[in-house]
């Protein structure tokens, strides 16, 4: 079942989209063989990338939603709960127009990682966390933590870990009103995604890199009264 979910990614990444969801539906369906819906809430990490990257952050909140609610449920403390709040915050915030929600699971996602030493857990966390802070316009805060996320990604081997701590720090800095630096991460994205072949997350660097040439420097965001 993990080598499905794996080649679902490794597929998504190459924008085989069509193909990681077959992928993902076998892994499913072996699951419901062997265990019925016990396994099915449990982790969905695999699936949550693979939607995400294809740009449909609705199915991934579809598919973390059951396995985020199902840890919480359980009193899980450690570094899944703290990935499927982190990755859901990601999908809210993607889908827009629920911010506090998503603010409320990076959250969750900060605390339950906080004992954890699963290096995707401490960065998915860090992503989410920047996410919200500069949404709320907590600028200062938020690059921190997204440039943390970036230094613990470029320590691993996986590059999808790499270009998207990088493309949420130019997120991050696009929204404190500093494009030029933006720009220059989301290029560092683009560059470590071509590198390793992954198609998916290179046209997600130049979308937002085609959304950087049309901005201007502008104010920072208010921030909000506490």
């Amino acid at each position: 079942m993990m080598v499905l979910d794996s080649l679902a990614l490794s597929s998504a990444m190459l924008e085989r989209f069509d193909e990681a969801e077959r992928l993902l539906a076998r892994a499913d369906a072996i699951r419901d063989e062997l265990t019925g819906k016990l396994w099915k809430v449990g982790r969905v990490e695999f699936s949550a990338w693979t939607y995400l990257l294809a740009g449909r952050p609705g199915d991934a909140e579809r598919v973390l939603r059951p396995a985020y609610e199902a840890f919480a449920r359980i009193g899980e403390k450690g570094g899944a709960l703290a990935i499927h709040a982190a990755l859901l915050a990601q999908a809210i915030s993607t889908l827009g127009g629920r911010d506090e929600q998503a603010a409320q699971l990076s959250q969750i996602a900060e605390a339950a990682a906080a004992d954890s030493e699963d290096a995707a857990a401490q960065g998915e966390w860090r992503m989410a966390r920047a996410t919200a802070l500069a949404r709320y316009g907590s600028t200062a805060d938020a690059e921190r933590l997204a440039r943390e996320a970036a230094v613990r990604a470029a320590a691993t081997q996986c590059p999808l870990a790499q270009t998207s701590s990088m493309l949420t720090l130019a997120r991050v800095l696009l929204l404190g009103g500093r494009p030029a630096e933006a720009r220059q991460a989301a290029q560092d994205a683009l560059a470590v995604a071509e590198r390793k072949g992954d198609l998916a997350s290179a046209s997600l660097a130049r979308a937002l890199l085609g959304e950087l040439g049309s901005a201007a420097p502008g104010p920072h965001p208010p921030t909000p009264g506490r």
